[in-house]
């Protein structure tokens, strides 16, 4: 069972009153407190102290930065799980502070049993999320080392994972630029089967992947529309299901010793080309 006991809150409130109330009875419930009256002075001490766990932030904090602002600027220096505490209760509020955060939103009328049931969600969120990102950055470091180029795409066609090897293959200088649509893929490359047919997105191996089909070993031909360059590569596609056995995604990966490009094949495809786009 986690431990949320003597975890340290920031509580952002710019009425010294309440200020003083609130850090009364959220102590009384075991955790250790520190009040900041302003947006500027809540920065101030997220930079100083490295032992706040979480965050009470007013909307509300008179002149100077409101609790939004003063949110993001904690975000820009570290994560911390951010609960809001207001006295509006209106959707249009709670809107905005859903856009930067997800670990919760109090109302002030609320009873301490709210503030500490509130509190803990937003740790164990912030736990989970931690893991998840620590189980990610390992994830995406062992699929960099493997020698395939890999990527996945979701239902709608957009690739929304890839590795290095992958980003050299489509010759782009980071990750993120092939966190794309497989469409805009068209923009720069041509596919062609192991016959040189023309290949539709439909018939490419990640819309394969997403009807259900499997393949292994596969030879397609990648041809660059900007160049006269014509490789061979070998694909292997699967799709990705959920626990109920529905497709969600699709995964492919690329070997990148690729066979010899068969010089039949290439003159066909660079016909198509001439025919196509000269």
């Amino acid at each position: 069972m986690e431990n949320y006991l003597q975890k340290t809150i920031l509580l952002v409130e710019d009425d010294a009153i309440i200020g003083m109330v609130t850090k009364e009875n959220l102590e009384k419930l075991k955790y250790d407190v520190i009040v900041a009256g302003s947006g500027e002075k809540a920065v101030a001490t997220v930079k100083e102290n490295s032992s706040i766990d979480v965050i009470l932030m007013d909307i509300d904090l008179g002149t100077g930065l409101n609790g939004i602002q003063t949110a993001e600027l904690v975000f820009a220096e570290r994560e911390i799980p951010v609960v809001f505490v207001s006295s509006h209760n209106e959707r249009e509020v709670i809107s905005m502070t859903e856009k930067i955060t997800s670990y919760g939103y109090i109302v002030k009328s609320s009873s301490y049993i709210v503030y500490d049931t509130s509190i803990k969600m937003a740790l164990r969120l912030f736990n989970e999320k931690t893991k998840a990102q620590e189980v990610n950055a390992i994830l995406n470091y062992s699929l960099d080392q493997v020698n395939e180029a890999i990527f996945i795409s979701n239902m709608k066609g957009d690739v929304i994972y890839c590795n290095d090897k992958f980003a050299r293959i489509m010759r782009k200088v980071s990750k993120k630029e092939c966190l794309k649509n497989i469409a805009d893929y068209t923009v720069s490359i041509d596919i062609f089967n192991s016959k040189g047919k023309f290949l539709q997105t439909d018939q490419w191996v990640s819309s394969r992947g997403l009807r259900g089909e499997r393949g292994d070993d596969e030879i397609y031909y990648i041809s660059s529309k900007s160049a006269d360059s014509i490789v061979a590569k070998s694909f292997s596609y699967s799709p990705i299901k959920d626990r109920e056995g529905e497709v969600v995604g699709s995964f492919v990966s690329i070997d990148n010793k690729p066979p010899v490009a068969e010089k039949g094949i290439v003159d066909i495809i660079k016909e198509f080309k001439a025919a196509n786009y000269s």
